[in-house]
């Protein structure tokens, strides 16, 4: 019953609203084409080497962990500013996972994933 109930409202939202059902749908192929998914893809492994690989490692090695750690998730919150200053702060919780999963596993194959789930959702 709520399956038909649920096709009618999603038909009747189709009827009315035809002319944005093309904007919809658009916005749908570009997110699952694979030219766009293996950009993203490329974008977030490059994050990640750069923060979780390259820098906590050096910076570890350097300053210590807590500092390393600290530094890592600090600028790649500030790297993801847009137009919002609160933005970088609903990030942070984002680096903080990624950087407690890169530490914890010492591999970074799985911030990736996560980070690639995490952008997808």
């Amino acid at each position: 019953m709520f399956f038909c109930a649920s096709l009618v409202v999603a038909f009747g939202v189709i009827l009315i609203f035809s002319d944005s059902w093309g904007g919809i749908r658009r916005a749908i192929d570009v997110m699952v084409s694979v030219p766009a998914f293996l950009t993203k893809f490329y974008h977030i492994a490059e994050e990640e080497v750069l923060y979780r690989f390259l820098l906590y490692y050096s910076l570890n090695r350097l300053l210590g962990r807590g500092t390393a750690f600290f530094c890592t998730v600090t600028l790649f919150s500030l790297m993801h500013h847009t137009n919002s200053f609160y933005y970088p702060f609903a990030v942070a919780p984002a680096g903080i996972a990624l950087s407690i999963v890169s530490m914890a596993t010492g591999s970074i194959l799985a911030p990736i994933l996560l980070h690639v789930i995490f952008n997808a959702s």
